[in-house]
């Protein structure tokens, strides 16, 4: 029997990007899904904390998540530009956190095993020195960013299968 959409557990490391052209911009967030709820935070702020029914995603071709919150656009990609800033302590600390709570519940007998997973993604860019090496860097970066991103995917298409049925 499949968990309903308020008992999925999931939480990754991705990135918000909060300009196209701007690497800079492009900051680590810490996406999780818990108890019906929604919530991406910074390593400074809370961006949103919500209910699941003020969520709607959408997903590119290259893995990019197109999530709408309460009207509001953002840009999730699995991966940074070189110049995003790192995942703070505080970020890191939770995403460790959420791999442990995963890991205990897959380890327990009964339903809890069943309720969902976790993931802790952390991606990171390494230079290449020669036009070859930065061509298997890229397809090494796409890999990271579907993976990263596919997780996703299967929860919001489980979550609007289980709206709609």
């Amino acid at each position: 029997m499949d968990a309903a959409p308020d008992t999925i557990s999931f939480t990754s490391g991705v990135y918000w990007r909060r300009s196209p052209i701007n690497g800079r911009k492009t900051v680590p967030v810490v996406l999780q899904l818990v108890d019906g709820r929604l919530r991406m935070w910074t390593a400074t702020e809370m961006v949103f904390d919500v209910p699941t029914g003020e969520v709607s995603a959408k997903f590119s071709k290259l893995s990019t998540m197109f999530l709408t919150v309460s009207g509001r656009k953002f840009s999730i990609v699995g991966i940074g530009a070189s110049l995003s800033p790192k995942f703070s302590d505080r970020q890191l600390a939770a995403l460790e956190a959420a791999r442990a709570d995963a890991q205990r519940r897959v380890q327990s007998p009964g339903p809890a095993a069943a309720a969902g997973g976790v993931s802790s993604v952390v991606g990171g860019v390494a230079g290449g020195a020669t036009a070859l090496a930065g061509l298997g860097l890229a397809v090494a970066d796409l890999a990271t960013m579907r993976r990263s991103i596919r997780p996703w995917r299967e929860i919001f298409g489980h979550m609007q299968v289980a709206a709609d049925g």
